[in-house]
């Protein structure tokens, strides 16, 4: 009898040490800190906020705060974008480490599109600027004015918006540009297209000739570092049937 109360003593401690070392590992479990780094890509492009330790299963917030001509563009971590807020939170299990992406801000210009001018192309009445008209637009501005040019002129070739029946497209869309150059030191620029330039969509006769002439040149002079500008086809004269394009022109020569 007094071994089986020994035996019954015994099994009571072991299950109480159990018990205990148990209550130790959860309590070690609940004072278990994660850190959380944060970093800022570019440096410049803004503050982040947020960093330290924190316990286990802990709401953290971390915030981004974008610098001037910044713009935030989402939290990366192990290079996976895990937020598109500036203030994220989550339940933190172990450690982290975000990086706050930002980017510049784009800067627009006001561009203007010559396009056909309908009314006196159908009637032959010309206007202030021959057979085109302008049309202001707002600009993505790459800061490089060849950059510029070549996506002016490729809105330019895109045509008007539909709906806008007061204008004509000056070129069939399926025209390609290939290069475009200036000189800032002359003062011009050299803009080369593909050889479907005059392919089946070109409708001939010497009014469609002029309308594109005028319009490249009255968009492409707006900018600076541009006087005067010359097309050519995939590095050869342009040359329609009626009007051959073997100089740099500017406002003057097409009006």
């Amino acid at each position: 009898m007094f071994i089986c109360r020994l035996k019954n003593i015994k099994g009571l401690l072991l299950a109480g040490a159990a018990i205990v070392t148990l209550l130790l590992l959860f309590a070690a479990g609940c004072e278990e800190e994660h850190r959380v780094e944060l970093a800022a890509e570019p440096e410049t492009g803004g503050s982040v906020e947020g960093a330290g330790s924190y316990g286990h299963e802990a709401v953290v917030k971390v915030e981004a705060e974008p610098a001037e001509g910044y713009v935030f563009a989402g939290w990366r971590e192990d290079g996976e974008i895990v937020s598109a807020e500036e203030s994220f939170q989550f339940e933190i299990l172990g450690d982290r480490k975000l990086t706050a992406v930002f980017e510049q801000e784009a800067a627009y210009v006001t561009v203007e599109l010559f396009f056909g001018d309908r009314e006196a192309i159908e009637t032959g009445v010309t206007g202030e600027y021959g057979y085109v008209r302008p049309v202001a637009v707002e600009m993505e501005d790459p800061e490089d004015p060849e950059v510029l040019l070549r996506e002016a002129l490729e809105e330019l070739i895109k045509g008007p918006d539909p709906g806008e029946e007061e204008l004509r497209a000056v070129v069939h869309d399926g025209l390609e540009i290939l290069d475009v150059v200036i000189d800032p030191a002359e003062g011009e620029a050299e803009v080369d297209v593909c050889a479907e330039m005059f392919g089946e969509q070109w409708p001939g006769g010497s009014l469609p000739g002029t309308v594109f002439m005028q319009a490249v040149v009255l968009t492409s002079i707006q900018f600076p570092e541009v006087n005067a500008v010359i097309v050519t086809v995939e590095g050869e004269q342009w040359e329609d049937g009626h009007q051959i394009w073997d100089r740099p022109l500017g406002p003057d020569q097409v009006l």
